[in-house]
């Protein structure tokens, strides 16, 4: 059904590409390179592949970085009003107090069983794979908007 739907739709821009553009007096046929450029660039699978190779490149990236230290700090302060009892004296009083709390931390990973580098190695592989998923999809449509292109033009 997929296919079906993706082919008439295909279909009608080739059919509508051929014949005139924007509406313009003079009629500008398509060529199969500007067939197939604008199939690919106008594609929603090609898209998410794109997208699918940037969210590899950023693993990768993360991977990578996980080498480094890391640093965190942090600070509040806190403010009390009130009254309480004095266990003293038991008498009530107006008290107020005030705290601060500061604190660092850093963290090197020294050796985790070399998880970091198979990390890395993996990421890097995840990323080729898609690479060559985006290149596939794109020789495939592009021979799709051939094939179309071609029965267009024999019939």
């Amino acid at each position: 059904m997929k296919i079906i739907l993706r082919t008439g739709v295909l279909l009608a821009f080739l059919a509508s590409g051929l014949t005139t553009l924007c509406g313009q007096s003079a009629v500008h046929r398509w060529t199969l390179q500007e067939c197939i450029e604008y199939a690919i660039e106008h594609n929603i699978e090609i898209l998410q592949q794109e997208i699918s190779v940037e969210e590899y490149e950023i693993e990768l990236n993360t991977s990578r970085n996980s080498r480094l230290p890391n640093l965190s700090g942090g600070a509040s302060q806190n403010f009390n009003f009130g009254r309480s009892q004095d266990p003293a004296t038991g008498i009530y009083e107006a008290n107020q107090t005030t705290s601060t709390s500061l604190s660092l931390s850093s963290s090197t990973p020294v050796f985790s069983g070399l998880r970091i580098t198979n990390q890395i190695a993996l990421n890097e592989l995840n990323l080729k794979a898609a690479m060559e998923g985006l290149e596939k999809a794109r020789e495939d449509l592009g021979l799709q908007v051939t094939s179309l292109y071609l029965d267009l033009l024999f019939k």
